[in-house]
């Protein structure tokens, strides 16, 4: 579900806030949206489980091989209910007419999807990248990340 559509109290703000910093910090030239779901038609189709963060790059992101990126962290429930917990994050890449690829840590970290060869080259740094961005979330959100070894 859009990130606007779930700060409801005060404390899912300010995470939802945090998180965005910790996005515009890892790709500053960025573009964040934090509805990036467009319509009420789509919204609903959204898991309402899930805080969703889009990431437009407004051309053809070289290194990450792709235009904009949904990053989704998932709940175990609505996140704004005490009792959900965070359950992993989930980023995909994307041009206009496809999804180019994926990033889960909802089991264990896996990259797929048919432009990941490009995604893990020179040295595994764009990789990295999108696991910094996942060990930030987990810190920020006070859980151990499944990435670190």
């Amino acid at each position: 579900m859009n990130a606007s559509k779930q700060a409801q109290t005060i404390g899912a703000l300010s995470k939802i806030s945090s998180v965005a910093r910790i996005i515009l910090s890892e790709f500053p030239s960025a573009t964040l949206d934090l509805s990036p779901w467009l319509s009420d038609s789509q919204d609903d189709d959204a898991d309402p489980t899930s805080i969703d963060y889009g990431v437009s790059f407004g051309t053809f992101h070289e290194y990450m091989n792709c235009r904009c990126m949904l990053i989704q962290v998932c709940f175990s429930e609505i996140p704004h209910i005490s009792s959900s917990r965070m359950q992993g994050i989930i980023a995909s890449g994307h041009n206009h007419d496809r999804q180019c690829w994926k990033a889960s840590s909802l089991h264990r970290f896996e990259l797929e999807g048919i432009e990941i060869e490009k995604l893990s080259t020179v040295g595994n740094s764009n990789r990295r990248k999108i696991e910094n961005l996942f060990n930030r979330i987990y810190a920020l959100y006070g859980y151990h990340s499944p990435l670190h070894k």
